[in-house]
């Protein structure tokens, strides 16, 4: 190759073979890295940094826009929006998310734990409106893992709401 650009139809043909090929990948690493949990039932959800992965893999980046408190029904909270961008820079999808003082996990954090969290979940939900075929492929559930909090009675241990897990620590787990 002498690095000029090729050009590839778009097709559904090979739509699904770069989907196969970025889902191999993904599983690779989602295993070696400990990237997806199962909260109960049949699928594992992927973490954020597993859709920032398929996100690598597509081209496409997450620009955060704004995080603002806001209360819905007198419960205040957090409410995130981020967009997705292709290389040009087009914007391409977007997300928002919430994180809430009425969900058990976040009922007594501050309130940049709060902005963090609605964040996180408005990155993964963004990358998951765009790329779940991907996640499917490879055979995990498109929900992404910041959203099965209390889901099927599933609650995190409570060391782990004490302090945040590294990369490491979830490998170790």
């Amino acid at each position: 190759m002498t690095g000029e650009l090729q050009v590839v139809e778009r097709s559904p043909k090979n739509e699904v073979a770069f989907g196969q090929v970025a889902a191999k990948a993904l599983m690779e690493v989602v295993r070696s890295q400990k990237l997806a949990r199962r909260f109960g039932g049949e699928k594992e959800h992927l973490f954020v940094e597993a859709w920032q992965l398929l996100g690598q893999f597509a081209g496409v980046t997450v620009e955060v826009i704004e995080v603002d408190l806001c209360q819905i029904d007198e419960v205040k909270g957090a409410k995130a929006r981020v967009i997705l961008k292709n290389k040009e820079g087009m914007e391409i999808g977007g997300a928002f998310a919430y994180c809430m003082r009425d969900e058990g996990n976040w009922k007594n954090k501050p309130w940049f734990q709060l902005a963090s969290m609605a964040q996180t979940r408005a990155v993964s939900k963004a990358f998951r409106n765009h790329l779940a075929w991907i996640a499917v492929l490879a055979g995990y559930s498109g929900t992404p893992a910041e959203e099965m909090d209390g889901v099927h009675g599933f609650e995190p241990p409570q060391e782990s709401l004490s302090k945040p897990t590294s990369l490491q620590e979830r490998k170790e787990k």
